[in-house]
């Protein structure tokens, strides 16, 4: 039973994990049994580098979409604290401000996302145990 469970918790379906408890029996010298968890765990460990790359990748993304958000709030609350102050008279500087911010805080795509590193740090290359 503490097999099967592990099995489910690393992501085997329950027929790897039978047919992997089949071959215990099949096998005394358990050759064929630790041959088929070798093929089945690189698969799983491919599958989960898979998923790993694209969650660092859409956290990349998601992260420079809120830095350019936070970044035209901010902006647009210093206009505001200007045109407030001068009473209106700063409402063309604020304007010209905010296109100059448009083209300077765009959100990169997703083939320069994943050139940022620093966003989500450096992936592990070994399991940590």
């Amino acid at each position: 039973m503490v097999l099967i469970l592990r099995g489910k918790r690393l992501g085997f379906s329950l027929k790897e994990i039978s047919d992997y408890l089949s071959l215990y029996d099949a096998d005394p010298q358990h050759v064929a049994q630790n041959e088929r968890l070798l093929k089945l765990v690189t698969l799983r460990i491919g599958k989960l580098e898979q998923q790993r790359a694209a969650v660092e990748e859409m956290l990349a993304e998601l992260y420079e979409y809120k830095r350019h958000a936070e970044a035209k709030l901010a902006h647009k609350a210093a206009g505001t604290a200007a045109g407030a102050a001068t009473a209106g008279g700063a409402s063309s500087t604020a304007t010209a401000d905010t296109a100059d911010a448009s083209a300077t805080a765009k959100p990169v795509t997703q083939s320069a996302a994943r050139t940022e590193t620093s966003v989500v740090g450096p992936s592990r290359t070994r399991p940590r145990r």
